[in-house]
């Protein structure tokens, strides 16, 4: 959880870039059920993250709750430390891509790694995309 205040203005700067979509899930926050989206610090302040906007992402409660302080996951299967998907470094679309289920299926171990420590596709949010995508609704970072 975050230990400073982020001022209204970067705030504002970080929803506006993110096109008021999570960057993580890509769920809009208008189908948020009236709860706010998070400001989510990429690198958190627990690993020196900066309140700056080249650090700062826009959250879903879920997503930024499942990931907290975590930079990255341990891949089991192959036993292997990867970072979580950085969304000012990583492409998306190198990392995932949208299924017409509503699933995301990862590209990459950062993608699988990230898909499994932010639980993406749980069945309501894939549910959720699905309704969206087949609504005519456009989910892109």
């Amino acid at each position: 959880m975050s230990t400073t205040y982020i001022f209204q203005a970067l705030r504002k700067a970080v929803v506006i870039r993110a096109k008021g979509i999570c960057e993580y899930c890509l769920i809009p926050e208008v189908y948020s059920l009236s709860i706010p989206y998070h400001i989510d610090h990429i690198i958190s302040e627990k690993h020196r993250g900066l309140r700056t906007i080249d650090n700062l992402a826009l959250a879903c409660p879920i997503c930024n709750i499942n990931k907290g302080s975590d930079v990255a996951t341990f891949l089991h299967d192959i036993k292997v430390t990867v970072p979580l998907y950085n969304p000012r470094v990583d492409k998306w679309g190198a990392h995932f891509r949208l299924d017409q289920s509503g699933e995301l299926i990862p590209l990459s171990e950062v993608g699988q790694g990230t898909i499994f420590l932010l639980k993406l596709n749980d069945d309501e949010t894939n549910v959720l995309r699905k309704v969206l995508v087949n609504g005519g609704i456009k989910l892109t970072p």
